[in-house]
């Protein structure tokens, strides 16, 4: 029998408590309806669909201050090793004091990982280059002048992404609260009508829902991503499929199989694939929902490439702050009806 459950994308449960408040509306006198009025449906699904829109707007943002950043630190990089090399050829590769004089005083000529201990690195080189612009070499933009430019290059958009970040934290928060109202008034409605409502009603349908003796055919599983964890395997996930009791992942090798075999299956919509695959290999994996007998059509096919071992490299410009997709809001929300995934907030 199908189940109504709440969708977790944030545009279907969107949807979903419009055309629920709609059911009130319209037969609710009917049922009748008493835990939850359409004004509180109405309302809640409002302030939740503007949280949803001020936090996909503050992600843009965040994303434009994350990427001028980003750009700042490669130059910045650049100019401090290419300094660092013409030093050496006046004070010779192995820290002395003359290093020390000129900014190096960790007892190391190597440029730092971090960005913070660059920027101040930096600072100290250009205190010295003003003071001995002798050292300084124009024709490659080593002068007391460029690296000033650089550092504040940095650090302004050093403070634009913290304030950036800070500000999405608290549009994480705020879209948090207002998807827990509004779930929490759904819920309440749902309570209300599997009470009163019996499972071949046909007012379910007013209210946006199924009809609970109807036997459906889950959708199709959106979003389906991978990655390899060293200790579990193939890690495989997607949204979360309304009615679908378990899910069937099927993989197939490129270049090695010709046909997907079933690797996997699962309640959750989540698994760890344990077949071996060999580093460098290439494998394509379909998720299938099933709810009875009914199985969905496959998701979409997502690749994979086995990583080869690391290889040792030189360091070069690093980044202090987490990637975009890692800063995203802390309570649930992806359909296996839609592309998109829930966004908890932020803490």
């Amino acid at each position: 029998m199908a189940s109504n459950s709440l969708p977790q994308n944030p545009g279907l449960l969107i949807q979903l408590g419009a055309k629920m408040t709609n059911g009130i509306n319209t037969v609710g006198a009917s049922v009748p309806v008493t835990m939850t009025t359409a004004k509180i449906l109405s309302a809640s699904t409002q302030a939740f669909a503007t949280a949803d829109n001020s936090f996909n707007a503050g992600r843009s943002t965040f994303q434009t201050a994350s990427d001028a950043y980003q750009a700042t630190l490669g130059p910045l990089y650049t100019w401090l090793l290419n300094l660092s090399n013409v030093l050496a050829n006046r004070f010779g590769t192995r820290w002395n004091t003359q290093w020390a004089q000129a900014g190096f005083i960790n007892n190391t000529t190597a440029i730092p990982n971090r960005t913070p201990q660059r920027i101040t690195l930096a600072q100290r080189l250009v205190d010295f280059l003003t003071k001995n612009p002798d050292y300084e070499v124009p024709s490659m933009g080593l002068t007391a002048a460029a690296g000033t430019a650089l550092v504040a290059a940095t650090q302004s958009a050093q403070t634009s992404l913290k304030a950036a970040e800070a500000t999405q934290k608290q549009l994480g928060h705020a879209w948090t609260t207002a998807y827990e109202t509004l779930v929490a008034n759904m819920n309440e409605l749902l309570k209300n009508l599997e009470a009163k409502l019996k499972k071949d009603d046909t007012r379910w349908l007013a209210f946006g829902l199924q009809i609970p003796a109807t036997i459906t055919t889950p959708a199709q599983p959106q979003n389906v991503r991978a990655h390899v964890d060293p200790s579990s395997g193939i890690i495989v996930q997607c949204d979360p499929v309304r009615n679908a009791a378990r899910y069937r992942f099927r993989m197939m090798i490129i270049g090695v199989q010709t046909d997907y075999a079933l690797v996997a299956g699962a309640t959750e919509p989540l698994t760890a694939i344990k077949k071996k695959v060999l580093p460098g290999q290439t494998v394509q994996i379909i998720v299938q929902a099933v709810s009875g007998h009914m199985q969905s059509v496959p998701s979409e096919p997502v690749l994979l490439t086995i990583p080869l071992p690391p290889l040792k490299s030189a360091s070069g410009p690093a980044d202090d702050f987490t990637a975009l997709e890692q800063i995203t809001p802390s309570t649930a929300v992806g359909d296996g009806n839609a592309k998109g995934n829930r966004m908890p907030a932020l803490s």
